[in-house]
C-alpha cells in the first residue's frame, strides 16, 4: 500500500489517504481484517488540563484508484481526548524566594534518568538519550535540553505526561552552590480544569564556595589532609614528653 498526505484536508476531510495495491486486494475475503493504526502528535496549540485535547478519527473505504463517487463504507467514528500538563521552576537564593536568580540552567529528565526533554519555546518536543560524560567529566548536552531561568528567576514547561520527571542543575549561577542531587518531580494531572493547578518546582540556590564532591576526589583531599594533621598532633606530642623527661 501507499499512503499519501493531502495538502490541507483530503476526500471527506480526511488528513491521510492509504491505497492498496489491486495484487493484495485481489486476495482479500470478507473475512479478512485490516487493522489501520496511527499516532499524533500534540503541537503547539494544545490545550494545557481544562477540557484537554479531543480528537476524532473515522476510516472511510471502498473507492477504488481512479474512480470517482461515495465511499461504500465509513467506520463509526472513534474519539479520543489527550490530556498534557505544565510545570514552573522557581530558583531564588539564601532561602528567600523574593531574592529570584536568573541564569540557572537546568535539564529535565524522565522517571528513570534516561531521557532528557528537547524544549523549544517553552515546549516539549522530543526526548533524546542522557549523554555520557567525556574523560574529564564534562557532559555536552544535546541541543536544546539546557533550560535557563530568566531575570524572574522562571523556567515554564509545557507538553508533559502525568509522570514523574527529575530537574538536574547544569550549571549555578556566578557565586552559588549548584545542586547535588536532582530534584524530583510529580505531575499527577487532573480532567477537571477547576482542580487542576500548574506544577511549581521551587528550587533554592545557596551562595559561597562550593565544597569538593564527596565520595571522588574532595573525599580524597580531606583525607590525606586530616592525616597529616594526626601525624604532626602525635609527633608534637611525643616531642614535648622527650622535653618534659630532659628537664626533670
Amino acid at each position: 500500500y501507499t499512503v499519501s498526505y493531502p495538502s490541507g484536508e483530503g476526500t471527506d476531510g480526511c488528513t491521510f489517504e492509504i491505497a492498496f495495491a489491486q495484487s493484495y486486494l485481489d486476495t482479500i475475503t470478507q473475512a479478512t481484517t485490516i487493522t489501520i493504526t496511527y499516532s499524533a502528535t500534540l503541537n503547539e496549540n494544545a490545550v494545557i488540563a481544562g477540557e484537554g485535547n479531543p480528537n476524532e478519527s473515522k476510516l472511510s473505504y471502498g473507492v477504488a484508484d481512479g474512480t470517482t463517487g461515495e465511499p461504500s463504507g465509513t467506520t463509526p467514528p472513534s474519539k479520543t481526548t489527550t490530556y498534557t500538563w505544565d510545570m514552573d521552576v522557581l530558583k531564588y537564593a539564601n532561602n528567600d524566594e523574593s531574592k529570584v536568580l536568573k541564569d540557572a540552567k537546568f535539564v529535565l529528565l524522565n522517571s528513570a534518568k534516561t531521557q532528557v526533554a528537547t524544549i523549544v519555546n517553552g515546549k516539549v518536543t522530543g526526548w533524546a538519550d542522557v549523554p555520557d560524560a567525556d574523560e574529564n567529566g564534562v557532559v555536552t548536552w544535546p541541543a536544546n535540553t539546557v533550560l535557563t531561568t530568566g531575570e524572574n528567576g522562571k523556567i515554564e514547561i509545557d507538553g508533559l505526561d502525568a509522570d514523574t520527571y527529575y530537574l538536574r542543575e547544569v550549571e549555578a549561577p556566578a557565586g552559588y552552590n549548584k545542586l547535588a542531587e536532582d530534584k524530583e518531580v510529580t505531575i499527577t494531572g487532573a480532567t477537571d480544569e477547576t482542580t487542576y493547578t500548574t506544577v511549581v518546582t521551587k528550587i533554592n540556590n545557596q551562595s559561597g564556595t562550593e565544597l569538593p564532591s564527596t565520595g571522588g576526589i574532595g573525599t580524597t583531599i580531606f583525607y590525606i589532609v586530616g592525616g597529616v594533621l594526626v601525624v604532626g598532633a602525635v609527633v608534637l606530642l611525643v616531642t614535648r614528653k622527650r622535653m618534659g623527661n630532659v628537664e626533670r
